[in-house]
């Protein structure tokens, strides 16, 4: 296991003497773990994979570069010639901060092989073109493609605005009010002080339009307040009118089938004859024979 600090997160200028490190974008965690022959000679920042997370890394199941259903494991820490042999050790990354330029890619492409090394806790960042801030990768082809800080400054700003509008439209269109930013300028206290200060063109601006957006919001929810009671009240009097709609039914179904029963009343059940049941046949003792000698 081994450790790698990486003191530049953005973009700056500094006096102090460091060794730049184009792979590690802060602190590592590292293996050593076997790479199966006749890939070539593969170097440092290529992504490996190997057996599904949870099952160890073996001479029967070594890293490799090809992805297949294979799963990402690590990213090589080390150049490495692989020979023709049988398998090589290597050292690996299995947990850290990387920086994407420093990475060889899968044939996936650098947006899947990212998007499966964050599972793992490998977290592949990248520099934004406009202020040099490190952030995850995000927003690349899914098969690859230039990176941000590669592409044309005319590309860099679409795909920026891109990212604009889909975040826009995932937390939805604000409110009129949210939109204005603090009138005053100084705290209570100075105004208590000192008296009110006197507010810009742009202040009374936003004072106008922030009484408009309350205004408007207030109209808004006496509308649907209103809206809502006359909804109930509307429902309260159908249900009522259900209710006697359904006693008359009742009424006017009960007052038919008597009706009915009297216009047509139906006979009596014919009464069957009574007979007294049959006497049981009398049975007269047999005397008892005579014993024969």
């Amino acid at each position: 296991m081994s450790s790698t600090y990486f003191p530049i997160s953005t973009a700056s200028f500094s006096s102090a003497s460091w060794t730049y490190d184009p792979l590690v974008a802060s602190e590592t965690i590292s293996q050593s773990a076997p790479i199966a022959p006749s890939l070539g000679v593969l170097k440092r920042g290529t992504v490996l994979y190997g057996p599904a997370v949870g099952t160890p890394i073996t001479a029967a199941t070594p890293l490799t570069t090809v992805v297949g259903t294979a799963s990402p494991r690590g990213i090589l820490a080390q150049d490495i010639d692989t020979g023709t042999g049988g398998n090589v050790m290597g050292l690996i990354y299995t947990q850290g901060k990387f920086l994407d330029t420093g990475i060889t890619f899968s044939s996936k492409g650098a947006a899947f092989d990212a998007a499966n090394l964050w599972d793992i806790g490998i977290y592949v960042l990248t520099v934004l073109q406009t202020n040099g801030q490190l952030v995850p990768m995000i927003s690349l082809p899914a098969t690859g493609g230039p990176l941000p800080q590669m592409m044309a400054a005319k590309d860099a700003e679409e795909m920026f605005k891109q990212d604009v509008e889909a975040i826009k439209a995932a937390q939805g269109t604000p409110l009129p009010g949210d939109l204005n930013a603090p009138l005053r300028t100084q705290p209570a206290w100075y105004a208590a002080q000192f008296g009110e200060e006197e507010l810009t063109p742009e202040q009374e601006a936003r004072k106008q339009n922030a009484e408009e957006a309350s205004d408007m919001m207030a109209k808004q929810e006496k509308a649907l307040a209103d809206l809502d009671q006359k909804q109930q009240e509307e429902r309260s009097k159908l249900l009522a009118q259900q209710h006697e709609e359904q006693k008359k039914f009742a009424a006017k179904s009960s007052e038919a089938l008597d009706t009915a029963r009297k216009q047509n009343p139906q006979p009596a059940p014919a009464k069957l004859p009574v007979n007294p049941p049959p006497a049981e046949p009398k049975h007269e003792p047999k005397p008892p024979e005579k014993p024969k000698h």
